[in-house]
């Protein structure tokens, strides 16, 4: 099992004495690990790059939210306080990382649930796959 606090980022490692915050939800995910074990929880994973062959397997079912650029980076901008532009040099990380992503692992092909998203108010489902039983 690995504990969010082992996890570190190639660009800034989480120095868990500086970030409180990042100690707290290591302990919930480690108590939220323990739970799904034992079969009583079931787990949601928020992430844009979930659907990496490394992590694929970890996943009973995965859904999409398909959202553009032209929308994805506003609202980001919004939460942030950055520019709402997509091509700005801020956001050349998220955009050119979530491209080359999308490109290689093709997350709406494998995922069992993709919803276009771009309108909160109006979400579409784009594709389902019928559930499956465990025996």
């Amino acid at each position: 099992m690995h504990r969010l606090s082992d996890v570190q980022s190639d660009a800034q490692p989480v120095n868990l004495a500086a970030e409180p915050r990042a100690l707290l939800l290591a302990e919930v995910a480690d108590r939220i690990v323990a739970r799904a074990r034992e079969g009583t929880t079931r787990v949601g994973i928020d992430g844009i790059f979930l659907h990496r062959p490394e992590l694929r397997r970890h996943w009973d079912f995965s859904f999409f939210l398909a959202v553009p650029f032209n929308v994805s980076i506003p609202r980001m901008a919004r939460r942030d306080q950055s520019s709402p532009d997509s091509n700005a040099p801020e956001h050349r990380r998220h955009v050119e990382g979530q491209r080359l992503y999308l490109g290689l692992c093709d997350p709406q092909s494998l995922a069992d649930l993709v919803i276009a998203h771009a309108d909160f108010a109006h979400p579409v489902i784009l594709s389902a796959r019928p559930a499956t039983t465990s025996a």
